[in-house]
């Protein structure tokens, strides 16, 4: 039987500790070694009469007596004796076998984990090598036709713009629907245990890759970092259901663990950091990490780092390509700058993340019923259409003027981050300063879009720009107002150095990801801002964190993404009784009608087994786990079994493909008094009961 947590209705505690498979395998190849033994023992006893009438088994040593017997008998008669080569045999064979299959589960886990992390990133490499090879053409439009063309230029750009936005829409919604979006607020629900199966197949690999491409081609202003978040965890759950990795998916603990490993894989594939990376992912993906899964993590990160590595990209593609820079140091009073710095940062982040998060209500509302008039009759679809078409027709204006005249010029996204990154001096211009609110809102409406679109390296871009705008404002006033009434060295950072801190800044404002300092010093190398990166995060943090929440947990509550809230602080004294779904008040009936999962008790039949799964309207998917009672009147808990093995004993039945679309991986526990069982706690009911609660003024 399989196990599941028990809990009192005083107190919830752990469920019943778990061998491993290494233990089990090893337990069973012992007991097969003490059964060979026996069964010789019993083979000498029954035929020692045989040996004493031909060969004087009393004076002939053990050697004799085995060659004798694998020879069939000595000297008497070859029928007279019973030869076991073939048992030997068997049992050797089963043996080797054992031993393959230990071998396997002691190399498998490592072995997944290295392969998410290859594949992942060659993905990546597809990707950016599409996407730079498609810029050109882009840029080709822009600076190939005569200015004196101006509104040739500009239709043609849009045109190019909407086709590919369009084609990206097309794509994901023919493809797979399911890779619409960032990636992160889906990947953090399926970390918590709402596993569903259409987030994670082959096709959402395609669909998100190529998706991305076109997104990126129609110079939206997205990143790469949710999707590829998302298509790393695709991998490693289509890597699960291998024949030869299929173990680990029946263990959801276990596959839990793997996609945890590729969330780290999917950060490291964009920025090539691995130790960033994994913090990273930890962060925004997980409400509770198991820290024995950290050296795992670690593993996966590096090895798609390495293969980027070994295939040339790792500097190619990453946000900085210069070598690190020499810098001055800082003193005390810069403390000051940083602080100031974080507060605008942490300031600026809140708005963007109430921005998206009015947008994104905006567009629930538009795609499930239009709006004042506007795609009523239209469909889900053609509203879908719609939506992306007015985005990229807004942005497309703003986008081909920053291309011909601003900041754009430089080049694609990294071109941009490197120019905003380097070490000589820009100076506070017009075009620097209106590519901030450029940037700002464009980002605010196009991670809004239903297509795979990532925003960190756009948070990112807009937070070095705010730094660079505050560095050349601060060496201005530096220049030209503290030197001339003879305050010598009050700045002693460049302008550059402000951009690296923004960037950190703005980004941990946004995301609430501390590791986001990291992620500047392992892309820059310049450690010796490890300090004012430090302070600026954590000003941007608690700023942030006091008014709104991060970016991906408000993407999850307004897409209404199942996941479990965090308990509210007066909820501190609630027992399982408060939450659980009573079965002593409970009647047969509400079994069925779904409302809590049927019991199976000790004097069930295999027929009445299988008129429980057919009557019950309980979710029972194959994770599902049923609590097993001695008997239906006393209900005495001892154990609990999973719907997989239970149909596996009563024989297999045609699964419905309701258990594929219904929430997978749904957890139960089970609450006892003096261990009878009285109720059953599932995700439902708690998220459920919180939200109730949460509605409540709060008490101590």
């Amino acid at each position: 039987m399989a196990a599941g947590k028990v809990i009192s209705e005083k107190r919830m505690n752990t469920g019943p500790s778990v061998q491993s498979a290494a233990s089990v395998l090893l337990s069973r190849l012992m007991s097969s070694k003490k059964k060979n033994k026996e069964k010789e023992r019993e083979w000498q006893e029954t035929h020692v009469d045989v040996f004493h009438s031909s060969t004087r088994m009393s004076t002939v040593g053990e050697s004799e007596f085995r060659r004798r017997m694998n020879a069939g008998g000595g000297g008497g008669p070859g029928d007279s004796f019973l030869s076991t080569d073939s048992e030997v045999a068997d049992e050797e064979e089963e043996a080797g076998v054992v031993y393959r299959k230990v071998f396997w589960r002691m190399v498998e886990t490592p072995l997944i984990i290295i392969l998410i992390g290859i594949l992942t990133a060659l993905v990546s490499v597809v990707v950016n090598i599409a996407t730079k090879s498609i810029y050109p053409v882009r840029k080709q439009i822009v600076f190939g036709i005569p200015d004196e063309n101006m509104l040739v230029k500009f239709g043609v750009y849009c045109a190019f713009s909407l086709s590919a936005a369009l084609l990206s829409n097309l794509v994901t919604q023919k493809v797979c629907p399911e890779a619409t979006g960032g990636g992160i607020p889906e990947v953090k629900t399926l970390l918590e245990g709402s596993y569903k199966r259409a987030l994670v197949t082959e096709r959402t690999v395609f669909a998100k890759a190529v998706g991305l491409v076109l997104a990126v081609t129609a110079g939206l202003s997205v990143g790469k970092e949710g999707p590829f978040v998302h298509i790393a965890v695709a991998i490693s759950d289509t890597l699960m259901r291998q024949e030869c990795f299929s173990h680990l998916a029946k263990n959801d603990a276990k596959r839990l663990e793997i996609m945890a490993c590729a969330a780290a894989a999917g950060v490291g594939a964009t920025f090539g950091t691995p130790f960033a990376a994994v913090l990273f992912s930890i962060e925004v993906t997980s409400g509770y990490f198991m820290v024995r899964n950290l050296p795992r993590c670690f593993l996966c990160a590096i090895s798609g780092t390495l293969s980027m590595s070994f295939l040339g990209y790792d500097r190619v593609f990453g946000l900085f390509s210069d070598l690190p820079k020499m810098a001055k140091g800082y003193q005390w009073r810069d403390l000051t700058c940083f602080v100031a710095l974080g507060v605008v940062c942490g300031v600026l982040g809140c708005v963007f993340v109430w921005l998206v998060k009015g947008v994104v209500e905006f567009r629930n509302r538009f795609l499930q019923g239009g709006w004042g008039g506007w795609g009523v009759g239209w469909g889900v679809g053609g509203r879908r259409w719609f939506y992306v078409f007015v985005v990229t027709l807004t942005v497309s204006p703003f986008v081909f003027y920053d291309m011909s005249k601003g900041v754009a010029s430089f080049g694609d996204q990294h071109s941009i981050v490197n120019y905003m990154f380097q070490t000589a001096p820009l100076g506070l211009s017009t075009p620097l300063v209106l590519y901030l609110p450029f940037k700002f809102f464009a980002t605010v409406a196009c991670v809004t879009l239903p297509l795979p679109v990532g925003l960190f390296t756009p948070v990112f871009l807009i937070g070095g720009t705010a730094g660079r705008v505050v560095g050349e404002a601060m060496r201005l006033l530096d220049l030209h107002f503290l030197q001339k009434h003879g305050i010598e060295g009050f700045v002693t950072l460049q302008p550059w150095e402000f951009a690296l801190i923004g960037a950190a800044a703005f980004s941990s404002g946004v995301t609430r990801a501390i590791s986001t300092a990291l992620i500047v010093l392992e892309l820059s190398g310049e450690h010796h801002l490890r300090t004012p990166c430090g302070v600026a995060v954590l000003v941007a943090y608690f700023i942030g964190n006091r008014f709104t929440k991060n970016v991906y947990d408000t993407l999850v509550d307004v897409n209404g993404n199942p996941t479990l809230p965090a308990l509210p602080d007066n909820l501190s004294f609630c027992t399982a009784a408060d939450v659980m779904g009573d079965y002593d008040s409970a009647g047969a009936e509400d079994s069925l009608e779904g409302e809590i999962p049927p019991i199976v008790s000790l004097d069930m039949s295999a027929r009445q087994i299988i008129e429980m799964f057919e009557a019950s309207n309980y979710a029972l998917s194959d994770n599902i786990i049923l609590p097993v009672v001695d008997n239906a009147e006393g209900r005495m808990l001892i154990g609990a079994v999973s719907v997989r093995d239970l149909r596996l004993a009563v024989g297999s039945i045609a699964r419905t493909v309701s258990m594929l679309d219904e929430e997978g991986g749904l957890h139960l526990s089970f609450v006892t008094n003096n261990g009878r069982l009285v109720g059953i706690v599932d995700r439902k009911r708690l998220r459920n009961f919180i939200g109730d609660q949460e509605k409540l003024p709060h008490h101590k």
